[in-house]
């Protein structure tokens, strides 16, 4: 017997085509979702990435600050100038990698003010260390150490500005 499609086969697929369709949004909706957290993981990591570059920067710059400042006390201990020549080179690779963090910083300006007064610092510091050095040419290590008592300088490492 054929019967046709009376109101309750009717309200069973409006029922049927309402679960599928109520289905499908909440797929669509948890598609959007996967979809927001992946984007959101994919600007963690380049933010990851991109800090991971800065902070091996900033250890290459300390390493170079360490080096730079050992060259130069072997230079004003020993005279030899060879200290003298390692001490320099170490100082041009320093101001290109103060360049290339600067670079690196402009997406963080709270970093990026830290490193201005950390590159100036430093380059008091260069300057005090040049004067020392064309001093202990000039009239030797021990009148460069009076000179800088004197003057009230002090060999205050930028180890310290760069751990407080």
């Amino acid at each position: 017997m054929n019967r046709g499609f009376d109101r309750s086969d009717r309200l069973r697929v409006f029922a049927v085509a309402l679960l599928f369709g109520v289905a499908i949004f909440l797929l669509l909706a948890i598609s959007g979702l996967a979809w927001s957290s992946r984007s959101k993981l994919d600007e963690s990591q380049a933010e990851a990435i991109r800090l991971r570059e800065l902070d091996r920067s900033m250890a290459s710059l300390w390493g170079l600050i360490l080096v730079g400042e050992t060259n130069q006390r072997g230079f004003l201990l020993t005279g030899n100038e060879a200290y003298l020549e390692s001490y320099r080179d170490a100082f041009l690779e320093k101001g290109a990698l103060m360049e290339s963090v600067g670079r690196q910083l402009v997406e963080y300006p709270d970093i990026a003010d830290f490193v201005k007064a950390l590159g100036e610092n430093i380059a008091l510091r260069d300057a005090e260390l040049d004067r020392a050095a064309s001093l202990r040419k000039k009239v030797g290590v021990d009148k460069v150490i009076a000179s800088l008592d004197s003057e009230g300088d002090t060999f205050v490492s930028v180890s310290y500005f760069i751990k407080s």
